[in-house]
């Protein structure tokens, strides 16, 4: 069994980590982020009760980013199309970055061709600032870059 004080050689990355850019600009306003890889798979039956191989299909990414609402004014404005909406802005990439201060490993992730695909704004009586979740549709994930 290893020595717990030999054993604890690392820092494990957090939120004060994260740095995320996308449409050419740092997202300094971001609240939240999530993205997901999943694959269709299947056993196969044939004699007996037991599988006796598996299928796989399609792979899937899905994601969603929370930000301030001057975070979104502000990647509209960064995009030139404030009255069209998130919706209208072409595919682009997501940067993650975990950078720890204490001078840790940098990991790095990149979510390929995505896409807005929702809107919603949603304000409560004595909010002290506006939250906005934006589901994204992923191409593709490139882990640990």
């Amino acid at each position: 069994m290893p020595d717990l004080i030999t054993a604890f050689n690392a820092e494990e990355y957090g939120w004060k980590d994260l740095q995320v850019m996308f449409l050419g600009r740092p997202v300094i306003g971001l609240r939240g982020l999530r993205f997901k890889e999943s694959q269709e798979k299947t056993n196969v039956y044939g004699a007996g009760k037991k599988p006796v191989a598996r299928t796989r299909g399609n792979v899937m990414y899905e994601g969603e980013v929370k930000v301030l609402l001057s975070e979104l004014v502000a990647m509209l404005q960064s995009q030139g199309n404030n009255a069209k909406g998130v919706m209208s802005i072409p595919p682009f990439d997501i940067a993650v970055s975990f950078a720890p201060d204490e001078g840790g490993v940098i990991t790095s992730f990149s979510l390929v061709y995505c896409e807005f695909t929702e809107n919603e704004v949603n304000l409560n009586q004595g909010d002290q600032q506006v939250e906005i979740t934006l589901p994204i549709i992923i191409g593709d994930i490139k882990w640990n870059i």
